[in-house]
């Protein structure tokens, strides 16, 4: 029964993401809440942002809440990113397997920047003002495992874009799965990001760009969430040449984007994990403007029945400025 409901839960999965992306590529450049599709994470980035099928811990949730159900006890994830133009993003997650119900997670991600000038039409170097802008998002998680081979989980988010005196919030709702094949390590997985209705700014501003009407009082167009689908392999290489119980693993991981706002791309990514204390990690993103390759590395360390890590990643951001990503994470 159990594998029955996990195929057809699946096959929704699948069957929800097409038609999420049925209406093709009209909205190119013209979604909101963009901070929803920054790479949380360092070993994620690291990894080129091919995580759909790695996701194991608190950082589930921001990449595929099924892998919430790897997690034994309780796990916490904090990251911090420096992101190009002096923007900020913080995020954090604490997840909990309760044995018999499933794992629940809570998690937050905070974008921030500096004051930046107010600028007019009649004052375009700024009219002595300074505003500044924020994004914001709170997620409630659930995942559970159907059979001993598939697992599913859900994130229902509360996003809030602040912009000077404007704002709006609504709902988005995130889907994930993962498939153990038994054809050694590998797995699949899928999830559906940032599904929701159209958000819409409060209050009104100037239009100069209507010649018949120059700076007519003018309501904020709705504009959609990010809305993306992904789909992600990973395999331990090192099961073909290496016998069982080997300190050494090298994960290999690729997944297939298609984001709602842009043409679809593929990520790259492998993983060395040691004795799993020290890993070393590698990705690259193709077919993407700018954030092809990237690296980093990770420590990992239990004593006293508490697991610490710490990771870090750069990315190439060609033009603009790197990026760099730091993690600290706490498994007990």
């Amino acid at each position: 029964m159990m594998k029955k409901i996990a195929l057809i839960t699946f096959i929704l999965t699948f069957t929800f993401a097409s038609m999420s992306f049925s209406q093709g590529f009209e909205k190119v450049g013209r979604v909101g809440a963009k901070f929803l599709q920054i790479g949380v994470g360092a070993r994620p980035a690291a990894m080129g942002e091919a995580f759909t099928a790695m996701s194991n811990d608190a950082l589930s949730v921001f990449w595929n809440p099924a892998g919430l159900t790897y997690i034994e006890g309780q796990d916490f994830a904090g990251s911090y990113i420096k992101w190009p133009a002096d923007i900020y993003v913080h995020s954090a997650a604490y997840a909990v397997n309760m044995k018999g119900l499933g794992s629940f997670a809570v998690s937050a991600v905070v974008l921030s920047m500096g004051d930046m000038r107010v600028r007019t039409a009649y004052y375009p170097e700024g009219t002595g003002e300074m505003f500044t802008a924020s994004d914001f998002a709170l997620g409630l998680s659930y995942a559970r495992k159907l059979t001993d081979k598939f697992s599913v989980g859900g994130t229902v988010k509360y996003v809030l874009e602040k912009y000077y005196n404007e704002s709006t919030s609504g709902i988005a709702v995130d889907i994930g799965t993962v498939y153990e094949t038994g054809f050694k390590s590998l797995k699949l997985a899928m999830s559906v990001q940032n599904f929701g209705p159209d958000l819409q700014m409060s209050g009104n501003y100037l239009k100069w760009s209507d010649f018949e009407t120059p700076g007519a009082v003018t309501e904020f167009e709705p504009y959609s969430l990010p809305l993306t689908f992904r789909f992600g392999l990973a395999i331990n290489i090192a099961d073909f040449f290496l016998e069982s119980g080997s300190p050494h693993a090298i994960v290999t991981a690729i997944d297939a984007m298609h984001p709602a706002d842009n043409a679809e791309s593929a990520n790259f990514g492998m993983e060395y994990v040691f004795n799993n204390m020290v890993a070393l990690r590698g990705g690259y993103k193709y077919n993407v403007d700018e954030g092809g390759f990237a690296a980093g590395a990770g420590f990992k360390y239990s004593v006293g029945g508490i697991t610490t890590k710490l990771d870090y990643s750069y990315t190439d951001f060609g033009r603009l400025n790197a990026v760099h990503r730091a993690s600290i994470g706490f498994g007990f």
